[in-house]
């Protein structure tokens, strides 16, 4: 199954800029200029400086302004889930409309047990 990827590239000229695309793996492996991009283990020949990949189909990653120009669309990042430490409990944002201080469960759970962590909400 295909997932979303964001893609943050400088090409060999030097360009800098990112990509959403549809594929079931993305990674590099050294070649041209610096990385040669694999999609679902193929080789596709297409090198770059640098290449920096992320998973985005769980959730969003913002793109650092130097990145800003869009390349490809091919699908729409999830926006992420987030959670806030409510009467000793983590509640996704959206349940109350709090500000989601959590943006991972886990850390959430562990940050609103006793005490809080310093980042509880009282409703």
């Amino acid at each position: 199954m295909a997932k979303c990827w964001l893609l943050l590239f400088e090409n060999c000229a030097g360009v800098k800029g990112h990509g959403y695309l549809s594929r079931e793996s993305i990674s590099t492996v050294p070649g041209g200029c610096g990385v040669v991009l694999v999609y679902n283990g193929v080789n596709t020949g297409i090198s770059e400086r640098s290449a920096t990949i992320y998973d985005v189909s769980s959730g969003l990653v913002a793109i650092p302004p130097e990145y800003a120009t869009n390349y490809a669309n091919e699908c729409s990042p999830t926006e992420a889930k987030r959670y806030d430490c409510i009467n000793g409990s983590c509640i996704e944002k959206t349940t109350y409309k709090t500000p989601g201080l959590y943006v991972d469960l886990s850390v959430c759970e562990t940050s609103c047990g006793i005490g809080c962590g310093g980042k509880c909400i009282s409703i």
